[in-house]
């Protein structure tokens, strides 16, 4: 009798729908059992079940001094925030019409959808179709996960219509399009932007929007590089739901359709300008590693760095840095003889690294001369102590100095005297 109370105290639109599915199994399209599944689910949801739309893992990301982006730093998934606002208006109406064209009508489920989608899977015994909205799959991404069954089902849809009661249907999109996984470790539209096409969320376009609606469904299982025949179907019957709600016209769909798919050898990937800015970037992940104030333990402090969204700016420069490469190559160009190079710019000033070459190329030696090798400087220092000389004694470089008299060194640290 409780759950009946709790039952008649839900959304109008979702009682409907539970009230559909419990005729449909009263009158024999299923068995009793799905009944009661029913209401012992509506019973379960109308507690005090938690919801959220607090974002997801983060990628973090390295900005030099003059605040351009030098890195990324992340652990299996890519993803930055964007706002709803960011978004062109015709990519936001592509990815609706496709993934849930009554998205701003309904009040987190589609009635039509699902009582559908109902009847086919009673009648097959098994959860066969989805019907879900927007709204029931940020649901399920976040608290009833992918169980196959009726009452993860209900669960989704009551769960759903408690959502648009709490959030607006803004706040709902904009979460849905940072949440949604794009295959390749993109999270979120703009890393599928920036993987897939190299752009930002705010250059695309329909045809750009009609391919990554095409992933959404199975990212996981199809890859958005290497499977191009089924990619290809499923970014045209994007462009069909695009011109079937009037975003673009035939010609449009034509010209998006002869349009090619993005190449994984072509495509931009995010990669760093040089290879030797790695060393910086190793050692900013090295000193983010280490620093207590994100973390107690060095997991909390990985989970922070790799999947936190941190904005990191350094005293990195850029124009210094390659400055330094080119001197490098002009001394050993190609890498000539079995010389290896090690370099760090500091700013005597302020102890700020301006530049750094920790070695050859990182991605094939990835051990820091500057910090690991632990080398002695030896006669390299000559040229300070000449430099000294010239600047502090009035020497000048072609000055002839006696070396004839005696000169006395108290107590070297390293020698012992009796």
């Amino acid at each position: 009798m409780r759950a009946f109370r709790r039952f008649l105290r839900l959304p109008a639109l979702v009682a409907v729908v539970l009230a559909c599915a419990v005729l449909l199994t009263a009158v024999g399209i299923a068995i009793g059992p799905h009944s009661k599944e029913a209401l012992f689910a509506v019973d379960r949801e109308r507690a005090d079940v938690a919801l959220d739309l607090s974002p997801g893992a983060q990628r973090t990301e390295v900005y030099d001094n003059s605040g351009n982006e030098i890195g990324i730093l992340r652990y299996d998934i890519d993803r930055q925030l964007v706002e709803i606002d960011q978004v062109p208006d015709d990519v936001l109406a592509t990815l609706l019409a496709v993934e849930d064209n009554k998205f701003w009508l309904h009040n987190g489920v589609d009635i039509r959808a699902i009582s559908r989608a109902m009847i086919q899977n009673l009648t097959s015994g098994a959860i066969t179709q989805g019907g879900s909205t927007i709204t029931q799959q940020i649901v399920k991404l976040r608290i009833v996960g992918n169980e196959s069954s009726f009452s993860r089902k209900i669960r989704e849809a009551v769960l759903a219509a408690r959502l648009e009661e709490e959030f607006s249907k803004e706040e709902i999109l904009e979460f849905y399009l940072n949440e949604i996984y794009f295959g390749n470790g993109a999270y979120g539209l703009q890393a599928a932007a920036e993987t897939y096409f190299g752009k930002n969320v705010s250059q695309l376009d329909v045809g750009d929007a009609a391919f990554l609606a095409g992933l959404i469904r199975s990212p996981g299982i199809y890859d958005g590089f290497d499977d191009i025949d089924i990619v290809g179907k499923r970014r045209s019957m994007s462009l069909q739901s695009a011109q079937d709600a009037g975003i673009i016209d035939s010609e449009d769909r034509e010209r998006f359709e002869q349009r090619g798919l993005p190449d994984r050898n072509r495509s931009p990937q995010r990669t760093d300008e040089t290879l030797k800015r790695d060393y910086f970037l190793d050692e900013v992940t090295e000193a983010l590693l280490a620093h207590p104030a994100l973390g107690e333990t060095y997991q909390e402090r990985f989970a922070k760095v790799y999947n936190g969204g941190l904005r990191v700016w350094t005293t990195f420069d850029p124009t210094l840095q390659r400055h330094m490469e080119e001197a490098v190559l002009e001394v050993l160009p190609g890498g000539s003889g079995d010389f290896e190079v090690a370099i760090a710019s500091v700013d005597p000033t302020s102890g700020a690294v301006r530049a750094f070459i920790g070695g050859p190329e990182f991605a094939d030696f990835q051990f820091n001369l500057v910090t690991q090798g632990s080398r002695q400087p030896g006669s390299s220092f000559k040229t300070y102590v000449l430099a000294a000389a010239i600047e502090k004694a009035g020497l000048y470089p072609f000055d002839t100095i006696s070396g004839v008299g005696p000169c006395t060194f108290p107590n070297p640290p390293n020698v012992d005297y009796e």
